[in-house]
């Protein structure tokens, strides 16, 4: 196959490098994160400096293959998380497609992420089990103290001689980042006292390298990081989708991250003294999963190309045609959220027969935008891959106005996908730079004692994303999903472009927009 050393987009880095009279021993630790049922390539605009597609399982076994075959003694292959849920082709099947991929890779070990638990966890535990490598959860257990399937908190792995502790982390607010009953029957422990108190342990064991194998995102990497100083740990993280080349030194350990999709494959290579078995070299690359360059493993070429064919005989109907693109934003109210929330509202006014003044929804739940041109049930799936069931319910004004309070002051930076604030329907804001200056409908005040009429997903009925306020709603299910109000309003065509347009419903008066 065409080698991927040339490929645009490598960056590699090597630090700590000591003089040794003695080859050094090198471990190679393969890595990916958050594929979110990628089982197919998908768009890309900036890892290999222009537009291509990357990613898709087939072309990511041929690779591994090939770094496999450069180190065959002294290879793991990570994954930390979210792995089965976001795409249709995984989900139409609850996350058997890609357990099934992921088999034919030989991951040696893996984590859970948040999104892992979308189908509850008596789902979770049945894929869990069907994988044939182990789950490494070290801060999560069942409530009724039975073992969680096929799991244990870490791993001594021997390579060349060289013993690999791999413990695994899922992070703690994944109680405010997933619905409460898909929960049930599992806590999850502090991150940090679950990793203070077996790090000790593998040591005691003998572990002469200690990855951390975490869905806790960067900035949860950093605070372990710092917690633990100087201790030469190698946290190989997810959650945050952050494409992490040259490793981050915080306090004496090191940082990696292989962005998300799987268009790119983590490759960590750490040198040891063979005496001493102290790191002398630390190198990390990621290598794009590029199928111009890589040929697809045939094997999973034709099992990916299965369950793309299923998922197309249900999801290829059509159901509109775009004149313009429908975009997203974290940072303002959207084309793309303009449009779920009024489909929202007038879904929820359909279904109960009631006067909806308000609808939310948060931004992070839209993970795609729709391109002009000819939409599909396919495509809506991926725009909003988690299903959400629509609930329209009574809501005071004070815990709506404390809401759009949350939403503003948890703005997040410009490219940061995973935010809690608000796309609306039926109502207006104001706010500079932290602070909500006011909020309205049609052109009056939001009245703090007064009761609305508000649609909302399920997730934030339950106060997700930290928007406590909205679980004091009395709320009823509109016996529909988001994805199903979508549909709806562009099948029934009430859908408007220029009703949608960006920039009319929130207004930041700290930029004058």
């Amino acid at each position: 196959m065409a080698t991927s050393r040339g490929c645009p987009g490598i960056q590699q880095v090597r630090v700590m490098r000591a003089d040794s009279h003695s080859e050094p021993i090198t471990v190679q630790i393969l890595h990916t994160n958050d594929m979110h049922g990628a089982l197919l390539p998908l768009d890309d605009r900036s890892i290999l400096g222009h537009k291509a597609r990357l990613g898709g399982s087939a072309c990511l076994c041929s690779l591994i293959a090939e770094k496999r075959s450069e180190h065959p003694e002294s290879t793991l292959l990570l994954d930390a998380g979210d792995s089965v849920h976001g795409r249709a082709e995984t989900d139409l099947d609850e996350g058997r497609p890609m357990v099934d991929v992921m088999n034919h890779l030989h991951y040696d070990a893996g984590t859970i992420g948040n999104h892992d638990f979308q189908w509850g966890v008596p789902t979770m535990f049945e894929r869990m089990d069907s994988s044939n490598y182990p789950y490494l959860v070290a801060n999560v257990e069942q409530t009724n103290g039975s073992e969680m399937p096929n799991t244990q908190p870490y791993k001594i792995f021997e390579r060349e001689g060289v013993k690999i502790g791999v413990v695994g982390l899922l992070t703690k607010a994944t109680e405010v980042q997933q619905r409460a009953d898909r929960l049930q029957g599992v806590h999850i422990e502090s991150q940090k006292a679950a990793l203070g108190r077996l790090l000790p342990e593998m040591k005691k064991a003998g572990a002469d390298v200690i990855v951390v194998l975490t869905h806790v995102g960067l900035a949860g990497d950093e605070e372990l990081a710092r917690a633990f100083p100087d201790q030469n740990l190698f946290f190989v993280g997810g959650h945050s989708h952050d494409r992490i080349a040259k490793p981050i030194e915080v306090a004496g350990n090191h940082i990696v991250q292989a962005g998300a999709f799987s268009k790119e494959l983590g490759v960590l290579t750490i040198e040891l003294d063979p005496g001493s078995r102290a790191v002398v070299g630390v190198d990390h690359q990621l290598i794009p999963v590029d199928p111009q360059t890589i040929p697809g493993d045939q094997e999973v070429a034709k099992l990916v190309e299965r369950y793309r064919a299923e998922a197309e005989m249900q999801l290829g109907r059509q159901v509109t045609t775009l004149g313009h693109a429908i975009t997203r934003s974290g940072q303002t109210d959207s084309r793309m959220g303009n449009l779920v929330t009024d489909a929202m509202r007038e879904a929820a006014e359909k279904q109960s027969g009631r006067k909806v003044d308000l609808a939310f929804m948060n931004s992070d739940g839209l993970r795609t935008e729709l391109d002009s041109g000819p939409v599909t049930l396919g495509d809506l799936y991926e725009m909003m891959p988690f299903g959400g069931e629509l609930m329209v319910g009574s809501v005071r004004g004070d815990a709506i106005l404390r809401a759009l309070e949350h939403s503003v002051k948890h703005r997040p930076d410009p490219d940061d996908w995973h935010t809690p604030f608000l796309q609306m329907s039926g109502a207006e804001i104001e706010y500079a730079g932290d602070r909500l200056l006011g909020a309205t409908i049609d052109g009056q005040p939001i009245d703090a004692q007064k009761t609305y009429t508000v649609a909302l997903e399920d997730y934030l009925t339950h106060g997700g994303l930290g928007y406590t306020s909205f679980k004091e709603g009395d709320y009823e299910d509109a016996s529909m999903t988001i994805n199903d109000a979508v549909r709806d309003y562009f099948v029934d065509g009430l859908f408007n472009e220029e009703a949608t347009a960006g920039g009319q419903r929130i207004h930041d008066l700290t930029t004058g927009k």
